[in-house]
């Protein structure tokens, strides 16, 4: 029956997500700026085209969003070990190729540009928040 193929394509999707999901944390492929869709459909033991659809449907997200957001997360806590360090530095430490696309991914993920994420890191530091 149709209802019983999309369960069984649903889990066949989660799992292989939660896969693709563990390699991102545990081995961080996205720091290389060259990383796409075909390294980590290589990676994960699956093909472009379903891998693209599982992280589309699972994660609302496109592949270029979905390692972005990765990105984000580690130049988050990059800038939080060390407030210091240049957005430039930075957006190359987590994968971007030019500072314009990280400042573009972080104020969608974070609600915030970098600058302003770091004079709230610097102000907090400041008043022993």
């Amino acid at each position: 029956s149709l209802a019983m193929n999309n369960t069984e394509e649903m889990s066949r999707m989660r799992r292989l997500f939660e896969r693709v999901s563990k390699l991102m944390e545990e081995k961080r492929p996205f720091l290389d700026s060259d990383f796409n869709l075909s390294d980590l459909a290589g990676a994960a033991f699956s093909n472009r085209a379903y891998l693209s659809r599982t992280i589309n449907i699972l994660s609302g997200q496109n592949f270029s969003q979905f390692v972005n957001a990765y990105r984000i997360r580690y130049s988050v806590e990059l800038l939080r070990k060390d407030p210091t360090l240049r957005i430039t530095d930075v957006a190359m430490m987590s994968g971007f190729r030019s500072t314009v696309t990280f400042n573009m991914a972080f104020k969608l993920n974070m609600g915030e540009t970098p600058t302003q994420f770091l004079q709230r890191q610097r102000l907090g530091g400041l008043t022993g928040e």
